[in-house]
């Protein structure tokens, strides 16, 4: 089962922030927020059992040190090629294949990832504190 790795998609630039959440009226998650909040997840994998090439973030809230969340699509496709797709399909993206979810932050304070996948594909970081 491949592992992903958090740091590669930073380094590619395949965890994509969706523009309503950078704007949204409370605790609005841009891109400097996004930053901070993925640096917490830097030394995280997760793994998942198709090739995962992009996150879209849709929902999140960075209150670091608090408790804080990021809510995404996983997707088969890169960043570059999931907006080349929505270009061509009037703003739609293609079906995803799973959803992460990520927190971390008091009262966590560790890392915690979540990731569901069609077909009821399950995979959890380890146990909550």
């Amino acid at each position: 089962m491949p592992t992903h790795h958090i740091a590669d998609f930073l380094e590619t630039a395949d965890i994509y922030i969706s523009p309503e959440i950078q704007q949204q009226p409370h605790y609005p998650f841009t891109m400097a927020c996004a930053k901070r909040f993925f640096d917490e997840f830097r030394r995280s994998s997760f793994e998942f059992d198709r090739s995962v090439r992009a996150i879209f973030i849709f929902r999140g809230k960075e209150a670091l040190p608090r408790n804080s969340f990021a809510e995404g699509w996983l997707f088969s496709k890169t960043v570059n090629e999931l907006e080349n797709y929505a270009a061509r399909n009037n703003g739609n993206l293609p079906e995803n294949i799973g959803i992460i979810y990520m927190d971390c932050g008091a009262p966590l304070h560790r890392p915690y990832i979540k990731i569901t996948g069609k077909g009821g594909f399950r995979w959890v970081s380890g146990p909550r504190q």
